[in-house]
């Protein structure tokens, strides 16, 4: 019932319902979610879909991790040549000699490395913001039917509103997390 979804849904229903309504009667799994696009991993972890979150954060670390050999070669250059990214920006003749001895000193496999792992982000950004509704919408109605078939929830509304919502902490945590793995892969390979 529609009354259920938004007693789970809760924060956004009035654009939710309508999609998940659609969605169901069409069979239709594609849309676009501009907050799954640009937000990935947080947004799933926000509305508790946190298996695909976790597909995704994968996703993203090995990309992290593609991109290294790249890093690896812009801060070598950066280093044995004493500058600094302000430096390289500079609007002078010099930072732009150093700018094409840099990307020319980047090894071809080091490029290829980072577009592919940039390709591999666009992807991960794409996939959901074209399935996240989708996602969502599979939650929601899992949830739903476990909180249903379960005996021990007596009051099954006070249950569903206490399964649902966004969980704010687990999208804070993530993003820490996230960030530091990143800077952990990085201090890693990069040392």
């Amino acid at each position: 019932a529609a009354s259920e979804v938004a007693s789970y849904v809760r924060v956004n229903t009035q654009r939710y319902l309508p999609i998940f309504k659609r969605s169901a009667d069409t069979n239709k799994k594609v849309g676009w979610n501009w907050a799954s696009f640009f937000f990935t991993y947080v947004w799933l972890f926000f509305r508790k879909c946190y298996r695909e979150g976790l597909v995704a954060i994968l996703f993203t670390l090995l990309a992290t991790v593609m991109q290294t050999p790249w890093l690896a070669s812009f801060y070598a250059y950066m280093q044995a040549n004493g500058l600094t990214v302000e430096a390289l920006m500079a609007q002078t003749a010099e930072a732009t000699q150093h700018a094409t001895a840099l990307l020319t000193s980047i090894p071809p496999f080091a490029w290829l490395m980072y577009l592919l792992g940039s390709l591999v982000i666009l992807l991960v950004s794409v996939i959901f913001g074209l399935y996240g509704d989708y996602f969502y919408r599979k939650r929601v109605s899992t949830r739903l039917t476990q909180i249903k078939e379960d005996e021990r929830f007596a009051d099954k509304a006070s249950a569903i509103a206490a399964a649902g919502g966004c969980n704010v902490f687990s999208a804070a945590a993530i993003m820490y997390a996230m960030n530091l793995a990143s800077n952990l892969i990085l201090t890693f390979f990069l040392g």
